[in-house]
């Protein structure tokens, strides 16, 4: 019973920003700063304003589902922002692994796509793919390119339909 609150006390409201609900469900552990997802969230409103709406057209088409183009956008918008890997983290998560390391491994993960004809969502979802790991994870010098042809592989099985 002393876990629980008692009747006359309520729960503390429900934070009000994107980032403190982030806070809030995902606790101190993070991808980037609370406060870049806000901004990010508040251009992406700035911005919304000169969109053209290319959904209007299918307004009575029930299968093109244009009533829920907004809602998914700002899903996928608020998704990639939490996503988003940490730009510092060369310095601050890896001690084995620098800026030019990285830059060598996607040199050599360039060349790997063009020889097997991979096409170019491959490559770019392959690279945010170690950056996100490289962000949370330290990885030793002999296991990078092991990171980042597997990330590579996770990404063409996405991306890469035909054989």
């Amino acid at each position: 019973a002393s876990a629980q609150q008692p009747l006359n006390q309520q729960a503390p409201p429900p934070p009000t920003s994107f980032a403190s609900q982030l806070q809030h469900t995902l606790g101190q552990q993070q991808f980037c700063d609370p406060t870049l997802i806000d901004r990010g969230l508040q251009h992406a409103d700035k911005r919304r304003r000169d969109w053209i709406d290319v959904d209007a057209l299918n307004e009575d088409d029930t299968q093109a589902c244009s009533a829920y183009a907004v809602p998914i956008f700002e899903h996928l918008r608020e998704a990639e922002l939490v996503r988003r890997p940490n730009a510092l983290y060369p310095e601050a998560f890896q001690t084995d692994v620098n800026a030019k390391m990285r830059a060598i491994l996607v040199d050599w993960l360039v060349e790997v796509a063009e020889e097997y004809k991979l096409c170019a969502d491959t490559l770019y979802l392959s690279v945010n793919y170690i950056d996100r790991f490289l962000s949370i994870h330290p990885v030793q010098r002999s296991n990078l390119q092991l990171v980042g042809i597997a990330c590579m592989w996770i990404a063409s099985k996405y991306e890469e339909i035909y054989p």
